[in-house]
């Protein structure tokens, strides 16, 4: 297996388009009560270069496997979101990639910390979370869905 390549892309493109829409119905079968409506806003504008963001996707082997957010909350904090690797390519490296892109990406575009949440049914994604160095942290979003929020100084 060759490293997943990451690249940036338009939000509003068909990659991200079509990874954010597996993103919200794999949430959505975990959280059988999943309302996007309901979460902390993140439009598809948050994640462009112009509001202080970006949006990544990963490819292994030429097929698409995964994508993730970058957001401005303040001026010296970003949050990420809509982290997602399609199941065909989980255990190969992808998540890690995903968010060690999006750390990177967050340091060039000048923030000094990084946030995110995630919830108690995502463990291996809390898991990842705290092998990358993020501490948890109070809820600083108010997410019905998320049952931690975790911080990274950069």
């Amino acid at each position: 297996m060759t490293a997943p390549e990451l690249r940036r892309v338009d939000p509003h493109g068909p990659q991200a388009t079509a990874l954010t829409r597996e993103f919200f119905a794999a949430v959505a079968a975990r959280y059988p009560d999943f309302d996007p409506g309901r979460q902390p806003p993140a439009p598809l504008e948050a994640f462009t270069a112009e509001r202080g963001g970006a949006f990544l996707v990963a490819s292994v082997d030429g097929a698409l496997a995964g994508c993730g957010g970058v957001q401005r909350l303040d001026e010296t904090t970003a949050e990420i979101r809509r982290v997602f690797v399609r199941e065909a390519a989980r255990r190969r490296g992808v998540a890690r990639a995903l968010v060690e892109g999006l750390l990177a990406v967050a340091r060039e575009l000048g923030y000094a910390r990084v946030r995110l949440d995630t919830g108690d049914r995502l463990r291996e994604a809390r898991a990842l979370f705290s092998a990358l160095g993020f501490r948890d942290i109070g809820d600083y979003n108010g997410n019905p869905f998320a049952a931690y929020w975790m911080e990274l100084e950069l």
